[in-house]
């Protein structure tokens, strides 16, 4: 198993997933292997998803020990408790370097596999924040958190995520690996502890190595260290 537990406590776990790798079975992946198999496999129990990563997406998945749990931390998701952030390298830098995305979402008619931002009140509500690091390496964070939000936000901007088979190469990726989007941070406070728990994820080698590729700045991502510091600071009331 190349996705890594990397917290763990009596109620939850947080896995640092690899790229490639579904999370969970679909109609059309019943008899691949996915991650919630794989942990099932290794810890010997139920197991549920908090959130989910689309499969070429890859970094920090918060896990569930119990039915209990799940509803506990999925209603931090819900009260928007929880700070999750991405890292990104997009195919055309950001138009402005901070962007505040607001489109609604909803099922694309022409493409079922796509979602279309709309201003339509019947479409679903998101909101993304992006902001640019160097170039074409830039930082997302999200406030809703629908299918496919930050890739189809980022397609809206025309600013689709680097190697997108759905937003940015229509069926077709320039290398082996996938879409370039990493989770990259999670902090919380411990519903049960009331503790704050804050993960970083180093992103995948083949994401630096791109990086070094287009001649973008990878020593920015140093920076990252007192950013999150304050994100964590201001969760705990510090």
């Amino acid at each position: 198993m190349d996705s890594k537990v990397v917290y763990e406590t009596s109620n939850y776990l947080i896995v640092d997933k690899e790229s490639g790798i579904l999370v969970h079975k679909d109609k059309f992946t019943a008899e691949e292997e996915t991650l919630i198999s794989q942990l099932k496999e290794r810890f010997r129990e139920e197991l549920y998803l908090v959130n989910r990563l689309d499969r070429d997406t890859s970094g920090l998945l918060l896990v569930a020990k119990s039915k209990l749990s799940l509803l506990a931390l999925k209603s931090l998701f819900e009260e928007q408790r929880i700070d999750k952030r991405y890292l990104a390298i997009l195919s055309n830098p950001l138009p402005h370097p901070k962007v505040k995305i607001s489109f609604s979402l909803g099922r694309d008619k022409g493409d079922k596999l796509r979602f279309s931002a709309t201003n339509s009140k019947k479409y679903k509500n998101a909101l993304t924040y992006a902001e640019t690091i160097d170039s074409q390496l830039v930082l997302l964070s999200l406030k809703t958190g629908r299918t496919h939000q930050l890739r189809a936000h980022l397609f809206t901007l025309s600013c689709p995520i680097l190697n997108d088979p759905i937003y940015g190469c229509k069926g077709k990726t320039t290398d082996k690996f996938g879409q370039y989007l990493h989770s990259f941070s999670l902090s919380f406070i411990d519903p049960w502890t009331n503790e704050l728990v804050s993960v970083v994820s180093n992103p995948p080698l083949e994401f630096v190595e791109k990086l070094i590729e287009l001649k973008i700045d990878t020593s920015s991502l140093v920076n990252f260290e007192s950013k999150y510091n304050s994100i964590s600071e201001s969760l705990s009331g510090k």
